[in-house]
């Protein structure tokens, strides 16, 4: 009878030590990177969480979730895959949230802010040429003009390439206006001139090669 109660007791405390050194459950460390740093409404973000881990679980166990625009709604469900993808359709500054969770239910999160700029676009073609392509008979004193504007509503700058072959030469840059007043041209002779646009940002786009031929009178 006495050996039976040395067991039990001796099973008890071996519990009791089992239970005391039993390793407490502690939260996950939430982390991620992000490349590029900063980007426009046309860059796609790459979110890598893999630097995060956990005391008492492998990464691989550790499921996470974002929410992209810091708005308190998950944008994503919980999942074991660390690294996503995202594009942002607004520019400005953007909070990005992510929240991991272990095999015990804790939980914790991490947050950095995304700058995202605008994205810029060429000018449109610069087009409606005045005069019109394939003009005849047109005076020897004759105001360029053409249209053109940009999808970002950058101002614009102009240069005018013109002359009489067909792959016209530079006549002046930086211009301002959508016309140019040309003088003093000869009598029936055919002109080319075209228009590169440029906006704030030094993104170009040319003009077709228009044409005109001058009056003889």
């Amino acid at each position: 009878m006495k050996n039976k109660y040395i067991t039990q007791i001796f099973l008890l405390l071996f519990f009791l030590l089992f239970i005391t050194c039993k390793k407490e459950n502690t939260p996950p460390v939430a982390r991620y990177t992000v490349d590029p740093l900063s980007g426009n409404t046309e860059t796609i973000f790459i979110f890598d969480a893999s630097s995060s881990y956990d005391t008492e679980d492998d990464l691989s166990q550790l499921l996470i979730r974002w929410d992209w625009n810091n708005d308190a709604i998950w944008d994503t469900d919980f999942s074991s895959l660390k690294i996503a993808q995202y594009q942002f359709s607004n520019h400005g500054s953007h909070v990005v949230n992510l929240e991991i969770i272990d095999l015990g239910g804790l939980k914790s999160n991490y947050e950095a802010n995304i700058i995202v700029s605008r994205a810029n676009h060429s000018p449109e073609i610069p087009s409606n040429p005045y005069p019109e392509d394939n003009s005849t008979n047109i005076d020897l004193r004759i105001k360029l003009g053409w249209q053109c504007s940009d999808p970002d509503d950058d101002s614009l700058t102009y240069k005018l390439y013109f002359g009489n072959t067909e792959d016209p030469p530079l006549l002046i840059s930086e211009i301002k206006n959508q016309y140019y007043l040309i003088g003093e041209l000869d009598q029936d002779v055919k002109y080319f001139w075209k228009i590169i646009a440029k906006d704030i940002n030094g993104f170009t786009t040319d003009s077709p090669v228009w044409q005109f031929t001058t009056t003889s009178g």
